[in-house]
């Protein structure tokens, strides 16, 4: 507090930011480069730094009309989207009344033929179109039942060349294990065989009697 009222000070402020502390009886302080003698707007340095503040304040005002613009154009697209459903809602909504309205009436038109003087009695179009809708929708179940059968010809191809693969494989497992087992039959044999050999022979060599030749 004694320091207070010996040296009273002033602050500058701009834009809620201090720019300056004055004190009497010392020398000002500046913000912006540090050094003492002189006040910010009369650093060298100031004229410097408003410019850029300006150039951001300019591109911040540049951003937000761009961003204004295209919401804008945002809102026409909606606007523009709403109105062309509710047109066409409305269309509809009178096609279908006119519809209701004619499906009492049964409308007759009457032809002179050309060869002679008869009279020809047409459908009305209505029946035309119900008769082109319902002849469309056969045609599309027609087609659907064919893409389901030839959907299920080739699920049984697949399921049968499988099955037929699976019988081959097995096949081929039967066909080695046999040939194994024969295999091994005939490798037994042969080492019986060659045992039996052996016995044999150690028999005949011990029934064999040692002559001592003569010394004549």
């Amino acid at each position: 507090m004694e320091d207070i009222e010996r040296f009273p000070f002033q602050i500058e402020i701009e834009n809620e930011k201090t720019i300056s502390v004055i004190v009497e009886g010392r020398k000002p302080n500046c913000y912006l480069c540090g050094s003492r003698g002189h006040i910010k707007k009369e650093c060298p340095l100031y004229e410097f730094t408003a410019e850029r503040e300006m150039e951001q304040k300019e591109a911040q005002s540049g951003e937000n009309k761009i961003e204004k613009e295209k919401e804008h154009e945002i809102k026409d697209c909606e606007n523009k989207e709403k109105e062309i459903t509710e047109k066409q809602q409305e269309k509809g909504s009178n096609i279908a009344l006119k519809e209701n309205e004619n499906k009492g009436k049964k409308i007759v038109e009457k032809e002179q033929n050309s060869q002679g003087g008869e009279v020809v009695e047409k459908e009305p179009k209505q029946k035309q179109e119900k008769e082109k809708e319902s002849t469309l929708k056969e045609r599309e179940k027609q087609e659907k039942n064919k893409r389901r059968n030839r959907t299920k010809r080739k699920e049984k191809m697949v399921c049968k060349k499988e099955k037929k693969q699976q019988e081959r494989n097995m096949r081929h497992r039967v066909e080695r294990r046999q040939t194994k087992s024969l295999k091994d039959k005939r490798r037994k044999k042969k080492e019986e065989k060659a045992k039996r050999e052996k016995e044999r022979n150690r028999e005949r060599r011990k029934k064999r009697k040692y002559v001592k030749p003569s010394l004549a």
